[in-house]
């Protein structure tokens, strides 16, 4: 699976977004005009899952990182509808 990049979006409170996915890399960036970069990052020799877009959702394996500082993670049990698929922070 390929690196994708959304294209800009435009958010009315925090400005243009920029979001991108790198499922062999294990990582999830998100950036914007009105927030600090954030990033998810799964932990080096983790076993990817395909299932997964980031390839874990074992919390131990993944970090998140605000401008640059480290945060917590909890990750939630992550499921799809048939019409939309969201994800809250």
């Amino acid at each position: 699976m390929e690196e994708f990049t959304s294209k800009p979006v435009a958010d009315r409170l925090f400005g243009m977004l920029h979001i991108a996915l790198n499922h062999e890399g294990g990582t999830v960036t998100v950036s914007g005009d009105g927030l600090p970069r954030c990033e998810i990052r799964r932990s080096a020799g983790t076993p990817l899952e395909s299932h997964v877009p980031i390839g874990t959702r074992e919390q131990g394996r993944l970090t998140m990182s605000v401008d640059g500082a480290g945060e917590a993670l909890r990750p939630a049990k992550g499921f799809l509808t048939r019409r939309s698929y969201r994800v809250e922070v």
